[in-house]
């Protein structure tokens, strides 16, 4: 066999001057590294942006819906507060068993959304949710806050 000098025989079953090209797996895992490393770099920022989005909105979205509770109220004679949502998404029956009534009873569920015309979902998809006292479905006397009876009083939780 004749010496190629300069050059190692080939162990490969193909000609000698052939080169097979591709990539290592070595090659390829620090190249799936380092492309996951830049995603998860460049993701984040998105994904944080995304949140206060939807945060924003809910707030948003939780304005209009005290706002609709207070004209509910306002618009009704006598004055009194919606009931939560039936499985259509308009207020219940007072007094009914989704809605009982009395000072020592609440009720809840989801916020009447078709009633008040708000939205029905908070943009993570869940429906907004709504807890009022039996005292305040029933119809009730609103008098001035210089009174100190009867005063509306819409809660959030922080």
């Amino acid at each position: 066999m004749p010496v190629l000098q300069g050059r190692r025989p080939s162990s490969s079953p193909y000609a000698p001057h052939m080169r097979v090209l591709g990539f290592t797996l070595i090659e390829l895992a620090i190249s799936l590294l380092v492309l996951t490393l830049l995603a998860t770099v460049l993701l984040t920022p998105v994904t944080t942006q995304i949140t206060q989005s939807r945060i924003s909105q809910a707030r948003t979205e939780l304005e209009r819906i005290n706002d609709a509770l207070i004209g509910f109220a306002l618009s009704q004679s006598p004055p009194r507060l919606p009931c939560p949502a039936d499985i259509n998404g308009s207020e219940q029956v007072p007094g009914s068993a989704g809605c009982p009534t009395g000072p020592t009873v609440s009720a809840g569920g989801s916020v009447p959304w078709v009633t008040l015309g708000v939205p029905q979902y908070d943009p993570w998809g869940q429906r907004y949710q709504y807890r009022v006292n039996g005292a305040f479905v029933a119809p009730v006397t609103l008098t001035s806050a210089g009174s100190g009876a009867g005063i509306l009083r819409v809660c959030g939780e922080n």
